[in-house]
């Protein structure tokens, strides 16, 4: 596969906090690019910055220092609104919790991000469709207490990828899935980004599928101990 032009370019990224025993240092000059259509694997301990680093790409959280440009914006120079704006528009999330809203059913989970854009067209359709792709054609009625932890993340995936996001990100989507389980999501997940084309930043510490990512950046104690190295 061939790339072009980076849609995130992280330089120089920091993160500290502050407690009563001083300073926490979380990130430490981190430095990488992520092409259009690459997938990526976020790898290191338990404790080593991955799911923070996750969280100041994708505009949830604010670094201490250094920037992030994703998808041609500057992050630091967007407000919260404006961080959030361009998430609804071009980021898909898929988290280890699955994150469903509890009183909405699966067909509702996934229309959900199209009608917070304000789309009308299709959207009932185009949630159906992506339900079927995930093999939940059958539970389109089911509330998230109906559903096994594997059909929840089926939904989670689902809704991720309906609104035909540039970006993907996911935060350890097997991490609450029994291994066979999580193996037939990951499938999925890799199945559906090759067929949308969008780039994929992935959290894991399965270094098994992190071999099936294009590029592995590794993190120790905060720090990159690589560059995002195919």
């Amino acid at each position: 596969m061939s790339f072009s032009e980076n849609v995130i370019e992280v330089r120089g990224l920091s993160k500290r906090l502050r407690d009563a025993t001083g300073e926490l240092v979380i990130l430490q000059d981190i430095d990488f690019s992520v092409a259009r259509g690459q997938s990526v694997a976020i790898v290191g301990a338990s404790g080593s910055g991955k799911s923070t680093l996750l969280g100041l790409l994708a505009g949830l959280d604010t670094a201490t220092a250094g920037s992030v440009n994703l998808l041609g914006q500057s992050l630091g120079e967007l407000d919260e609104e404006g961080r959030a704006a361009l998430r609804r528009r071009s980021v898909g999330f898929v988290f280890q919790s699955f994150q469903l809203m509890p009183h909405l059913n699966a067909l509702e989970n996934v229309m959900l991000p199209l009608e917070l854009l304000g789309e009308t067209a299709q959207v009932r359709e185009r949630a159906t469709l992506l339900l079927e792709k995930v093999g939940l054609a059958a539970r389109l009625r089911h509330y998230p207490k109906q559903l096994s932890g594997g059909e929840q993340q089926r939904v989670a995936l689902a809704r991720a990828f309906v609104t035909e996001p540039a970006i993907l990100f996911a935060d350890e989507p097997t991490g609450s899935l029994d291994t066979a389980t999580g193996e037939k999501v990951i499938e999925l997940m890799f199945s559906l980004n090759q067929a949308s084309g969008a780039t994929l930043v992935l959290v894991t510490h399965d270094l098994a599928i992190a071999s099936r990512c294009d590029a592995t950046l590794a993190l120790s104690g905060g720090r990159m101990m690589n560059g995002a190295q195919a």
